[in-house]
């Protein structure tokens, strides 16, 4: 849930920690017009809904060092 629905003004608290990662399948990368909306719902506050957070969290938990290689 995002923390800052009541106060859109207020500073986002959480940011997805995936995305320094660079992933291509990540809203964040590559950011143009048409992905703002999706990386401003899911790269912030509500990153554990996004529907790349699943498969990312399982990708850099089971071997964090290959993962970024992968990149």
């Amino acid at each position: 849930m995002n923390n800052n629905e009541n106060h859109p003004n207020r500073p986002v608290d959480d940011f997805c920690p995936f995305a320094e990662k660079q992933n291509p399948a990540c809203f964040c990368v590559n950011l143009n017009s048409q992905k703002i909306r999706l990386a401003s719902q899911y790269c912030l506050a509500d990153y554990q809904d996004c529907p790349h957070y699943p498969a990312m969290k399982a990708l850099y938990q089971a071997a964090p060092q290959a993962a970024d290689d992968a990149v």
